[in-house]
């Protein structure tokens, strides 16, 4: 209920408190904006309360229930006969995410950001009206950023109601894990998803709506990992639905035109993300939009020069590409120049163990270079994955021989999102093969994988035999 209305005058006013909307408005206050932030539920946006975080605290869990057996062989007493305890589970994950959100109001505070707590629409190009719980305010601005993320388009042959039929951003907060679970969808969090409650006991059935864009070795692996999970995995052209009591049925086309039917006590499905144009008043902005994104140049503004726009709203699907985003965006505004150009970041999947790539796939460099050469090495030949227990994976690098510059690395790993860290830095480095042969790891450590996969492309990896014929998990 509206019980008053206010007027606020702001320099900038970022849209949305996700990580691209907190990250702007950080930067920009930092460079000496005078900052107001606008979110409509929880600051930290779906990626921290429905997405990325709760999928990150699944794949933990799931991670350190599958130790269970290498401690057992480290001599540590394990309960026996004990199924997991998915209600603890839910209670840390609460905690986890309330920590993570009080931590972003904390550095907003520290840096004045003044945060309104509403729905924003704008009423023209240079005002927005915010609808809170108790109050409305009309929010005046010279420059806004809008980083709203997106909604999710319904479908009109199921109904959505969180149960029986979720989306994939209330599968973690749904109150009960489903004795069996149906996911339809083709996106990062499907295949986490997928891997983490098949690992904590859930029957998985996965039905896969486009194909893989990573390289070849990776997608070899995940498919192998997947079916030593016990996960029916089917690729296909189209899935439909019907509701039934506590139940759902449907048919899935296969790629060959097989048809498959399904009945799944829960269905988690990937609906399409779209901009919420109408509700956020785009058109009174003036704002073009075009195949349900906003479109930006290259410095993120928008057809209005004084609006930009960040994240998903964009068409940007990967959190760590709408950070760096935002931070471009926030120097723009603030009259920094910044380099626009991107290498691109890192793309990471936690899997247990981990998959993450960054730059080009083998068959990409093959087609935009003439010469290319490869060196994988398992960790199977890795001292410390040996120790740990973890030898599942491999390092590979791509190299275009012509320069002897890193265009590619690959990798699966326990720790893949910590190990693919060097591997950007020597691609966004421009690194030669010299350079990481020269670039001595800890030992032992999971890093000397790094350095053999390289060695591994000359013939001289120390830890790997058949040298000829490259060794993949």
């Amino acid at each position: 209920m509206v019980v008053g209305e206010l007027t606020q005058d702001c320099e900038l006013v970022v849209v949305g408190g996700g990580p691209a909307g907190y990250t702007a408005a950080i930067r920009a206050a930092q460079l000496g904006k005078t900052v107001t932030l606008i979110e409509r539920r929880a600051l930290g946006g779906v990626c921290l309360h429905e997405g990325c975080m709760p999928s990150k605290v699944w794949a933990h869990a799931a991670a350190e229930w599958s130790k269970s057996k290498h401690r057992t062989q480290l001599g540590i007493p394990q309960a026996k006969g004990e199924d997991f305890q998915f209600q603890k589970l839910a209670s840390y994950q609460k905690r986890v995410l309330r920590t993570l959100e009080k931590g972003v109001q904390h550095l907003l505070n520290s840096l004045q950001i003044d945060v309104l707590e509403g729905d924003a629409s704008f009423l023209d190009e240079h005002r927005l009206f915010v609808q809170g719980e108790r109050e409305s305010t009309t929010v005046k601005f010279e420059q806004c950023i809008i980083a709203t993320g997106t909604v999710l388009q319904p479908l009109d042959s199921i109904k959505v109601d969180g149960r029986v039929v979720r989306t994939m951003r209330q599968l973690y907060d749904a109150g009960q894990i489903p004795e069996e679970l149906t996911i339809v969808g083709h996106e990062p969090w499907c295949v986490e998803a997928a891997c983490t409650l098949a690992t904590l006991g859930v029957p998985v059935t996965w039905y896969q709506t486009a194909e893989w864009e990573w390289d070849a070795t990776l997608v070899s692996h995940l498919e192998k990992d997947l079916k030593g999970r016990s996960v029916t995995h089917h690729r296909v052209r189209q899935v439909t639905f019907e509701n039934e009591e506590e139940r759902v049925s449907g048919e899935a086309c296969l790629l060959d035109g097989t048809t498959l039917s399904f009945e799944t006590a829960c269905l988690a499905v990937s609906l399409r993300a779209v901009v919420p144009a109408e509700e956020l008043g785009l058109l009174k902005a003036g704002i073009d939009i075009q195949e349900n994104v906003i479109n930006v140049d290259e410095q993120g503004r928008t057809s209005t020069p004084h609006i930009f726009a960040v994240g998903s709203v964009t068409g940007t699907v990967w959190a760590n590409d709408s950070i760096a985003a935002a931070k471009r965006v926030a120097a723009t505004v603030c009259g920094q120049e910044e380099d626009t150009f991107s290498y691109g970041a890192p793309r990471v999947l936690y899997t247990n163990p981990g998959i993450a790539s960054i730059g080009l796939t083998e068959e990409e460099a093959r087609h935009q270079f003439e010469q290319v050469s490869t060196g994988t090495f398992s960790l199977s030949g890795n001292g410390w994955a040996t120790v740990t227990g973890a030898r599942a994976g491999f390092v590979k690098w791509v190299v275009d021989e012509s320069t002897d510059r890193v265009v590619g690395v690959h990798i699966v790993a326990d720790q893949a999102q910590e190990l693919i860290a060097s591997g950007t830095l020597a691609f966004h480095l421009l690194a030669r093969k010299e350079d990481i042969l020269q670039a001595y790891q800890p030992h032992p450590g999971v890093g000397e994988a790094l350095t053999e996969a390289m060695e591994a492309l000359q013939g001289q990896a120390i830890h790997q035999v058949n040298l000829s014929k490259q060794v993949v998990y």
